[in-house]
């Protein structure tokens, strides 16, 4: 097996192998070393940058879609070139190679060495890691440097190899250290570790960069690696570690060791809101963590991809509909989404018997109203001229068409309005100028996931180490910013009760934002359930222009496909193949 791999191009060997870029291809007559490259601050850090250019930006037109339309969140309106809803199928995920599995957009094609910000994950976490190890290996040849520039360079590449393995290890489970360059001669055919030892891995990279990189940076370098983006994605890993699905061995219940864990990580984080670091914006200001022509990002922001403003094919993506200017591939709401969210008196639809299933969108949480267009939103303005969204039966989204009048329609009778700004339409025409960034996590995101680990070990109100906080007064925060009620108290006698709620509070807080659904509802061990019968709006407009409302599933075409072997993707089928000990995942 060890003479086989040496010849043929196997996955360890494209993870792994290379130990030059093309940074490095020069020519003889230029008389320029490798060393040269390395010695000066400068040139070491542009070569070691290549780092932040491996970053998948989900929100570039390329990537044709939202990922939303993975989970019980969308779907998608594109069923010939979308991968959102190829993946959804379930079956179409046994790429050949490392660089065919993407949760949107097309493939990259070829063997896709470019990387950047339209590669599939899994793609640029594959040459990020590669290239992270090479700055390692040759980071002794950094001389002409101060220690402050060493220190904060070298914190960067620790945080950058953690980042990417733990985009690999959420989807593919554990898998070997891979913490070297490997040479021709070395053995690939590797064992993969479990997933609490390739998160240990991932700890002791983020622990080293945290020991490293400064608190902040200056305004000319805003998005470059931070103290709180390490500590913060240490926390995330934790999280990631401590659920149901990373502790099969457990009969997939949450693993309390890692969870005590993972919360006095997370406290790390919340001191530096305390120190003004961070800070939770105000509802006036709610927007502003979505879209904004004033500010680049928002003090809400922690781990984030900011790529200056963004180009009016990126605003065209995801939610905006094709009738109101965007493009004929977006991601519409399900009814499934649209009934996560509470009424103004804090209870679920199915339990306040105040909420009236044919007024459905009166008096509820107002972050629906924030976040998802329903029937009868004014959308667009020209002149005296006024545009509604129109998802009844008959009407110009009818999500029962494919398409009216030459236009795709919202499938799930709803559109998305959390990235989308005003104005941003064909009518109004105001595409450009607007910041957008990637958010991978914000401080929001911290408070739940503390809640979610707290109220495991700690219960609903039991006392935290470290902190004031507790499950359910982190979870209230959440809810007090945009005007709900406490978690009513039927909800808060046990941990059991609780982690629903706080599982509902993270969904409607967080939705459509990354794949953060999709990742929730695998590592839950509940997309089984959650994605059994995905609903629209159903809704029928009366001769007088009253509404009659009720739902139905979405046609067999956009249900979702999700049996227990798609808990996690699975390894290129080739490299699979060659390797004896490197096994596949069940199912696959």
């Amino acid at each position: 097996m060890k003479n086989i791999t040496k010849y043929i191009l196997i996955f360890w060997a494209s993870l792994l192998l290379w130990s030059c870029e093309d940074y490095l291809d020069i020519a003889p007559e230029q008389e320029v070393t490798p060393e040269d490259v390395y010695k000066e601050f400068n040139s070491f850090r542009e070569f070691s940058d290549y780092l932040y250019f491996l970053r998948t930006d989900f929100r570039d037109w390329f990537h044709r879609s939202w990922p939303a339309g993975i989970s019980d969140e969308g779907s998608s309106t594109n069923t010939s070139w979308g991968y959102s809803f190829r993946l959804k199928q379930g079956d179409d995920w046994m790429g050949a190679a490392w660089y065919t599995t993407a949760e949107i957009g097309v493939d990259k094609g070829g063997d896709g060495k470019d990387g950047g910000k339209t590669m599939p994950q899994l793609g640029n976490s594959r040459l990020a890691i590669r290239h992270a190890n090479i700055c390692l290996q040759n980071f002794e040849l950094l001389v002409d440097a101060t220690q402050e520039q060493k220190d904060i360079l070298l914190g960067e590449i620790y945080y950058f190899r953690a980042f990417n393995y733990f985009q690999m290890i959420k989807r593919w489970g554990g898998m070997p250290k891979l913490d070297k360059v490997f040479t021709p001669d070395d053995d690939f055919d590797l064992e993969r570790l479990t997933y609490q030892e390739s998160t240990d891995w991932i700890v002791e990279d983020l622990d080293k960069a945290i020991g490293l990189l400064p608190y902040t940076r200056p305004v000319y370098e805003q998005g470059r690696i931070t103290k709180g983006m390490a500590l913060a994605l240490k926390e995330m890993a934790i999280l990631y570690a401590a659920s149901p699905l990373m502790n099969a061995d457990k009969g997939y219940t949450y693993n309390s060791d890692r969870c005590i864990q993972g919360v006095a990580a997370a406290v790390e984080v919340l001191k530096l809101e305390q120190q003004g670091i961070y800070r939770l914006l105000d509802w006036s200001e709610y927007t502003e963590n979505f879209y904004s022509k004033t500010q680049p990002v928002t003090d809400e922001d922690i781990i984030y991809v900011h790529f200056a403003t963004r180009e009016k094919g990126d605003m065209k993506t995801g939610g905006v509909s094709h009738r109101f200017g965007g493009f004929q591939f977006f991601v519409s709401p399900t009814q499934n989404a649209v009934d996560m969210y509470e009424t103004a008196n804090g209870l679920p639809i199915d339990v306040d018997p105040t909420y009236d299933p044919q007024n459905p969108y009166a008096n509820r949480d107002p972050r629906l109203a924030n976040n998802i267009f329903v029937n009868g939103d004014l959308v667009a303005t020209q002149g005296s001229n006024n545009y509604y969204f129109e998802p009844y039966l008959g009407g110009l989204d009818d999500p029962t068409q494919a398409k009216v009048s030459g236009r795709r329609t919202p499938r799930g009778g709803y559109m998305m309005k959390k990235f989308w700004p005003p104005k941003l339409n064909r009518y109004e025409n105001d595409w450009t100028g607007w910041y957008s960034p990637w958010v991978e996590m914000r401080l929001a995101q911290v408070y739940l996931d503390f809640a979610e680990m707290a109220n495991e070990v700690y219960g609903p109100s039991g006392s935290v180490p470290g902190t004031s906080l507790t499950a359910l007064s982190a979870i209230n925060t959440i809810r007090h910013r945009a005007g709900m009620p406490d978690v009513n108290s039927r909800y808060t006698g046990s941990k059991e009760d609780f982690r629903d709620r706080i599982r509902n509070e993270r969904a409607v807080e967080l939705m459509f934002e990354g794949i953060h659904r999709w990742h929730d509802l695998r590592r839950w061990h509940i997309a089984i359930e959650k994605l059994d019968v995905l609903r629209r709006a159903n809704i029928t407009r009366n001769g007088d222009g009253t509404f009659v409302y009720d739902s139905a599933p979405l046609d067999d075409l956009y249900q979702a496909t999700f049996k227990e072997r798609n808990y996690w993707y699975p390894l290129p089928k080739d490299d699979v193949y060659m390797l004896s000990k490197f096994k596949q995942n069940p199912g696959w």
